[in-house]
């Protein structure tokens, strides 16, 4: 309030009079940010309570989640956390995610916490929350009352915050131009990478090994022409011929996908990133002539010193350290390397969990054979509820009820060890 008071309505007449306009909209901005952080600060004066608020916008711009920290009924701080999303994430998946790995990471959190709208995984979330912190923690949306005033401020914050950040996006989409022209500069590229396609391979433990495509257009993932590969025709781990094998499986596709609706595997790229040494590059240039299609030009990528090599070129390539078009390619090859991982990770869970349910007693094969004909996937076994799994014919519900404890036992594991490695 004393704040408020050394900028009131007569001072910004006088900055208005002086034509002073520049300070006359500093000290209005002062003022109407004041009196916003006093309005929210009333809204839950009445309600001694800790709880956080919790809303993400998306728009042209991007998307922002903000976060309202209310304790003992007063707004004790509120914070913006910009994130990268594309087109082709849809709301649940960014919100979800934020949500996991924001409360994950806090060293304390309140009995309530405020949401705009439900997300994935929420009771598994708030298990662990509460297993956790030693007490019950809880997501709520808010329908009624000061809770969703509030809610609608906490969106409303969050706007604004948005809103402060016009440029950003014409300042990331020239500054990636900008380094997809560089690049094709240092690659001596005929045409600029407008698609680049990366590969990685994954075989963790040497077992279900795995491969990844992943697709950057303007310097942006293309989410929706990513692709995974189960290796067929490999035994054990051997990443050279593995890379052989899918970039022969990828490029034959070519021809075949021109005649059908799905034409994805038919967009040629500017340029290949191979992530590995001069052994892997030297496996998919083979794949590709033998193919047809070694006139794209390709470079790997060696994980310690980030260079970039060529086939048939000795020395390699060193893009400049802190540029843009080093940390484009190094995002390309991370995001191909998370995908790869992501799909061996889900292989292997499945093959677990095919384990866990032989090991519940109760269940053998023919009643395993008897869950995944009526829930189509061990995923949707995983993701029944109780009475879901009492509903199944042939299942006894003393079984049905061993069965869910232990799927939620295993579930609430694999969220902690997520939680550890990231």
């Amino acid at each position: 309030e004393l704040i408020e008071k050394t900028v009131d309505v007569r001072q910004l007449s006088l900055f208005g009079e002086n034509l002073e306009f520049e300070e006359a909209k500093i000290k209005r901005d002062q003022l109407m940010a004041i009196r916003a952080l006093k309005e929210s600060q009333k809204v839950l004066l009445d309600h001694d309570e800790d709880r956080d608020y919790v809303a993400m916008v998306r728009n042209h711009l991007g998307s922002i989640c903000q976060v309202f920290f209310i304790r003992k009924g007063k707004l004790l701080g509120k914070e913006s956390y910009p994130l990268k999303t594309t087109e082709s994430d849809n709301d649940d998946e960014i919100f979800a995610s934020f949500i996991k790995q924001f409360y994950l990471e806090q060293a304390s959190v309140p009995k309530v916490i405020e949401v705009y709208r439900p997300f994935s995984d929420k009771e598994a979330l708030e298990e662990l929350l509460s297993s956790k912190h030693g007490k019950k923690v809880s997501f709520h949306i808010p329908q009624r009352g000061d809770h969703k005033k509030l809610m609608e401020l906490v969106k409303k914050n969050a706007l604004e915050a948005l809103a402060k950040r016009p440029n950003t996006q014409a300042y990331e989409e020239d500054r990636t131009l900008k380094a997809l022209e560089k690049l094709q500069g240092f690659l001596h590229l005929e045409n600029l990478p407008r698609r680049i396609e990366c590969y990685d391979i994954s075989n963790i433990q040497g077992s279900d090994s795995v491969a990844s495509m992943v697709v950057f257009e303007d310097g942006k993932p293309k989410k929706s022409e990513y692709r995974k590969f189960k290796i067929k025709t490999v035994e054990g781990p051997n990443d050279f011929l593995s890379m052989y094998e899918v970039i022969t499986r990828r490029f034959s596709h070519v021809e075949k996908e021109k005649e059908r609706q799905d034409k994805k595997f038919s967009h040629l790229p500017d340029l290949v990133i191979i992530d590995g040494g001069k052994g892997q590059l030297g496996y998919a240039r083979k794949a590709m002539r033998e193919v047809g299609y070694d006139f794209i030009p390709t470079f790997s990528l060696a994980k310690e010193e980030e260079l970039l090599f060529k086939e048939g070129v000795e020395e390699a390539i060193v893009l400049p350290r802190d540029s843009y078009e080093l940390y484009l390619i190094q995002r390309l090859r991370d995001e191909s390397h998370r995908f790869a991982i992501t799909f061996h990770r889900s292989l292997r869970a499945k093959r677990q969990l095919a384990s866990i349910l032989d090991d519940i007693p109760g269940i053998g094969q023919k009643r395993k054979s008897l869950l995944l004909a009526h829930f189509g996937s061990f995923k949707a076994i995983v993701n029944a509820s109780l009475e879901d799994l009492e509903m199944v014919e042939g299942l006894p519900k003393e079984v049905a009820n061993t069965l869910y404890y232990a799927l939620k036992s295993h579930y609430t594991l694999q969220m902690q060890l997520k939680a550890k490695e990231k």
